[in-house]
């Protein structure tokens, strides 16, 4: 917890022994693995570019030439996450019976009043928002370092490639006037684990991003960073903090047909509702997608989902 020097490594390798020890059963009402019924098509016009995985010649290409989308299918099909991931006795054995605190939003999201975020153990989070068919609220471990956490589970998965690719110097027009995004020497991890309906609110990031989907399935959609004032973003909450990479505009997914994103009182979002230039798809597992830096967008889980985002510059 301190940082000291290699003290990390030293609680590392005490939790592996402890995982010889302590009792990693789970619930004998939990499935063997996650109920996830994979669903209908995505009817759009507006589909995200997709492409079976580039070489990273031609990947730099596309993010130098076009610094846009890309829907990338089977990148990720060699990460042993595919299949342990979707068994919850797994995660538990990995995480000393489900012992491990992790961080969980409880809410819809964290743009609606009521939202709070919540440390409990891996087990009692699963048990309550992901397990249970009823759960009394909705919890989502959303943008959490938990594979640095808990190291046996990086190990289930590998770095794309693409992570160390050279991003294009233009600042989108979403970034400009705001702070640098501070430089990284390696890609920064972050895993995103929560049941049907866990959601992002629409809002932009300053790095660029390789999003994996390891298990279920999950709605996104991409607004293209020109004409910020169209997606209506949050100014300064009551707390002091900036919100202007958030949108005010609260959407969310419906099945099938012309009008799958509805939008809290319309008549107020107007700009918004006007634009088309946006792109979306169903992430299906082992699709990766890349978001440039600036590109606003929205995750919905349409089942239970599992997934891990790259952000690298």
């Amino acid at each position: 917890m301190t940082g000291a020097s290699h003290r990390s490594a030293l609680f590392a390798k005490i939790l592996l022994r402890l995982e010889d020890v302590v009792s990693a059963d789970a619930s004998p009402e939990w499935p063997g693995v996650f109920v996830i019924i994979p669903p209908t098509s995505l009817l759009t016009e507006n589909a995200i570019p997709s492409s079976e995985p580039p070489t990273l010649t031609s990947f730099q290409v596309h993010i130098d030439k076009y610094t846009t989308p890309l829907l990338i299918h089977g990148a990720i099909t060699h990460w042993h996450a595919m299949q342990s991931w979707t068994r919850p006795k797994y995660l538990l054995e990995r995480s000393l019976g489900g012992r491990r605190l992790v961080p969980v939003e409880i809410g819809e999201s964290y743009t609606h009043s009521g939202w709070r975020q919540q440390l409990m153990t891996l087990r009692e989070y699963m048990g309550e928002s992901i397990m249970s068919e009823s759960p009394h609220s909705v919890g989502y471990m959303g943008q959490h370092d938990l594979l640095n956490q808990i190291p046996a589970l990086k190990d289930d998965i590998s770095i794309p490639d693409y992570c160390f690719t050279s991003p294009p110097n233009r600042t989108p027009e979403t970034l400009q006037g705001q702070p640098t995004a501070v430089e990284l020497d390696e890609p920064s991890l972050n895993a995103w684990l929560g049941p049907k309906g866990t959601r992002s609110p629409l809002h932009h990031d300053p790095y660029h991003n390789i999003f994996c989907q390891a298990v279920g399935y999950k709605y996104v959609r991409l607004y293209p960073p020109v004409d910020s004032r169209s997606m209506y973003p949050h100014g300064i909450d009551d707390k002091g903090v900036s919100m202007a990479n958030t949108s005010a505009v609260d959407m969310k997914f419906s099945s099938g047909g012309e009008d799958n994103i509805s939008v809290a009182d319309p008549e107020d979002v107007t700009l918004f509702c006007a634009r088309k230039d946006f792109q979306e798809a169903i992430l299906a597992p082992g699709d990766s997608l890349y978001i440039p830096a600036g590109w606003w967008h929205y995750f919905e889980s349409i089942t239970t989902s599992f997934s891990v985002s790259f952000w690298w510059n």
